[in-house]
């Protein structure tokens, strides 16, 4: 087996129990009364994740795991205000990379921007308006061509 092939596979196996374990520590975690202790393991996990799926490679992973640690951070001290919101996110990231190990996912993680589907069509209105512009200016001269043409006999 390559070396790499390798790395894949203690990844792979590596990441499959730490997510294990990181979805037990969640189970009931809203209601649980220990919740320090189980926020920062999940915390540890996904840092360890982030770290590892770099190494090798897997830099979508790598980036969607550094995204979901910056959020999580933000109740780092602040663990009875964890809802079930950041749950929620725990639990598509940790879908998200078993379906990429199990080969299900192969699309790279992209960070969902409400703007950004704005932005997109702000853009391609400008790039439609000043295509409409070079069409008109083309057809224009095109057109001046066509005159001139028909104007000026040609020298023989």
């Amino acid at each position: 087996m390559e070396f790499h092939e390798e790395l894949i596979q203690i990844f792979n196996e590596e990441v499959t129990d730490l997510i294990e374990r990181s979805r037990n520590s969640l189970d009931n975690f809203l209601l649980s009364g220990n919740k320090i202790e189980k926020f920062k393991d999940v915390l540890r996990v996904i840092h360890t994740i982030k770290g590892n799926s770099g190494t090798i490679g897997y830099n979508d992973i790598r980036k969607y795991a550094h995204d979901l640690e910056t959020t999580l951070l933000e109740f780092k001290d602040n663990e009875n205000n964890v809802d079930k919101n950041a749950i929620d996110k725990i639990i598509k990231f940790f879908d998200y990379i078993e379906s990429f190990i199990s080969g299900e996912v192969v699309t790279p993680y992209i960070e969902q921007d409400p703007t950004l589907e704005k932005k997109y069509f702000e853009i391609f209105e400008k790039v439609d308006v000043n295509v409409e512009k070079k069409e008109i200016e083309i057809f224009s001269k095109s057109e001046e061509k066509q005159n001139h043409i028909a104007l000026c006999p040609p020298n023989k």
